[in-house]
């Protein structure tokens, strides 16, 4: 009777064990989607603010136009394009603009970056895809 009382003990704590860690896990699993869909929604937004900024092609704007030189139209395209020269979107008077730098932000005590790198790219005349050689001949 002894035994029998031991390995019930026996099993009820492997069974209030395994039970923790699964609960565990579940938390840490929810956490990590929460820290992700908050990621995929900071990222969703940049998204929308460059379609908005490169949309936008009046005087206010900055626009495919002057995106080309960025971020306002003035820049050198050899020393304000590539991943040396990062942008981020900011509302400014209204009105989304990119400007110089990262912008970091804190994500469920994460700090992200968050940045726009704009360069050029070759075409395939073609199709329209993005070729991989570069620089692009006629």
């Amino acid at each position: 009777m002894l035994l029998e009382l031991l390995i019930a003990i026996m099993v009820g704590v492997v069974l209030v064990v395994v039970g923790v860690q699964l609960v565990l896990s579940g938390l840490d699993s929810i956490e990590f989607s929460k820290t992700r869909n908050e990621g995929l929604g900071l990222a969703q937004e940049g998204l929308e603010a460059v379609r908005v900024i490169v949309r936008g092609n009046d005087v206010g704007s900055q626009g495919w136009n002057r995106l080309y030189l960025p971020p306002d139209g003035t820049g050198a395209s050899s020393t304000s394009k590539g991943f040396s020269h990062p942008y981020h979107p900011v509302i400014s008077g209204g009105v989304w603009r990119l400007v110089s730098g990262t912008e970091n932000i804190t994500v469920a005590n994460e700090t992200v970056v968050r940045q726009v790198i704009i360069e050029n790219v070759c075409r395939d005349n073609t199709t329209g895809e993005i070729e991989s050689t570069a620089p692009c001949v006629a």
